[in-house]
């Protein structure tokens, strides 16, 4: 997973289940890597979406309590770092 840090623009990799979460502003870096260097197979790319993006960004938790699916946005969701690029998790 060291190889995955060392992409510009990762945010996070957490493994889990067998499976790795990326959350990177560059998903076609990532995919790149996951697929020609590490063997990657079924790449699910996912966008987080405007809510997420916005709890993300702001870091309040307590606007999403009351949502149904527990009010947490998925994990490795995190805050931007100031860039305009987009949040992107991949998952292997």
């Amino acid at each position: 997973m060291a190889r995955l840090r060392e992409i510009d623009g990762v945010v996070d990799v957490a493994t889990r289940i067998g499976r790795v979460s990326v959350v990177a502003a560059d998903s076609d870096a990532v995919a790149r890597v996951l697929l020609t260097e590490m063997g990657g197979t079924d790449l699910e790319i996912t966008c987080a979406s405007l809510e997420q993006a916005f709890l993300a960004l702001t870091g309040d938790e307590a606007a999403g309590e009351g949502d149904s699916d527990g009010g947490s946005p998925p994990s490795g969701i995190q805050a931007l770092d100031g860039s305009d690029h987009d949040t992107k998790e991949l998952t292997r």
